[in-house]
């Protein structure tokens, strides 16, 4: 059992994909709060938004940022 945060609602039982998408959340650290924003509706929005705010090492944040400025020659 884990805390969600106050705003948490939680889904029927019966409604499987909604309690993977919870999980996916929980198991990502993500908790409810309600000045949090929007959080994703479906599986594979709360994937995007997993990643969307996935902190990255230092190191890879640096490469990440080298990559985008990095223009390939044909």
């Amino acid at each position: 059992m884990t805390w969600m945060g106050r705003a948490f609602k939680a889904p029927r039982s019966s409604n499987i994909k909604q309690w993977h998408k919870v999980e996916l959340l929980a198991r990502s650290g993500f908790k409810f709060w309600s000045n949090a924003g929007r959080y994703p509706d479906t599986l594979q929005e709360a994937r995007e938004f997993i990643e969307s705010r996935r902190k990255l090492s230092d190191g890879a944040d640096l490469s990440k940022r080298i990559s985008k400025r990095t223009v390939k020659k044909t």
